[in-house]
């Protein structure tokens, strides 16, 4: 298979005018126009085998990030990976901008479809379809520091906590997650999640919930990482979790390979199957998957761990050279 730049003189170009008329009742309407002006400005990409266009990605860049217009696969090929390509593909060419952003209508299907390939729900907004729709615009960071971008403090180690001891400390629902909260922690420990979290969040029906919930998110510094420290930490990670059953399960996976992607040492979680395989996953990233009073106990243990971990990464890094 081959990913290309499908330009204004690519025979493929008639192929991903054809595709999108087939899945239109999706894509939404696209002048044809709007295609040539595309292709004529090297916006398109398309996945290529046996000189058939199997599917395409229709891009513009605006305000320092990409913004997919469209990603579509052909019918006899989705589940292949296409899309996944196609995506890789614009995170090489658009490693200059922030990120890149789409938007998708909450109640198509292709919303569980988006966290899988390493997006996360950043916000909503209101869609033109008659009759009122919700749209979620996902957001995949490039891991740059913005204006708004939190510090690590010069002291205290970053871990990340999952979903549910988020919750725990918010709602003030379990005491072993709210000790996480003492006063004499705060200098050694600075308490983060990661982008997954909110698309926990995002599979909420209630949108009164669902938007608290967003806002308590805003309480806690938010993890990112490139999409290629993210692929190499999926695939430390994924293989040692094949039986996900859920939506919930994959996302409590994803949560661990954000964190290594963001190079935290320290995932809190009360999650019986996190913690069940806490030893795979500490032998095959060094990530440590503790408890909340676990960590409380091992926190002077856990941060000379960390400098010991960074200082021998520094030592391979610079080996390396």
């Amino acid at each position: 298979m081959e990913i290309i730049r499908v330009d204004s003189s690519s025979a493929h170009l008639a192929e991903v005018k054809k595709l999108w008329r087939a899945n239109s009742a999706t894509l939404g309407m696209m002048p044809e126009g709007a295609f040539d002006e595309h292709a004529q400005d090297g916006h398109i990409i398309g996945a290529i085998e046996a000189n058939q266009l199997l599917g395409y990605l229709l891009f513009r860049s605006a305000k320092g990030k990409a913004k997919i217009t469209h990603l579509c696969a052909a019918a006899a090929v989705r589940g292949k990976g296409i899309a996944r390509l196609l995506v890789a593909e614009l995170v090489k060419i658009t490693s200059h901008l922030s990120g890149i952003e789409l938007k998708c209508r909450r109640d198509f299907d292709v919303s569980d479809f988006w966290p899988k390939l390493g997006f996360f729900a950043n916000r909503e907004c209101e869609g033109r379809a008659v009759g009122g729709s919700k749209l979620t615009v996902w957001w995949m960071d490039y891991g740059k520091p913005s204006l708004f971008s939190h510090k690590a403090s010069p002291t205290a180690i970053d871990v990340v906590i999952d979903t549910n001891v988020l919750i725990d400390i918010v709602d003030r629902r379990n005491d072993e997650s709210l000790g996480l909260r003492a006063d004499w922690l705060q200098d050694e420990v600075r308490l983060c999640i990661t982008e997954e979290v909110l698309n926990d969040f995002h599979r909420q029906p209630d949108e009164a919930l669902r938007l608290k919930r967003f806002s308590d998110a805003n309480e806690f510094p938010r993890l990112t990482a490139h999409p290629t420290e993210y692929q190499r930490a999926e695939n430390l990670i994924k293989p040692l979790f094949p039986n996900t059953k859920s939506a919930r399960d994959e996302s409590d996976v994803r949560q661990l390979i954000r964190a290594v992607a963001a190079d935290v040492t320290v995932f809190v979680s009360r999650d019986g199957p996190l913690l069940d395989r806490a030893e795979d996953v500490y032998n095959a990233c060094g990530l440590s998957i503790v408890r909340p009073v676990e960590l409380i106990a091992r926190i002077d243990e856990l941060v000379r761990e960390e400098e010991y971990q960074r200082a021998l990464v520094a030592g391979t890094r610079q080996i390396s050279r």
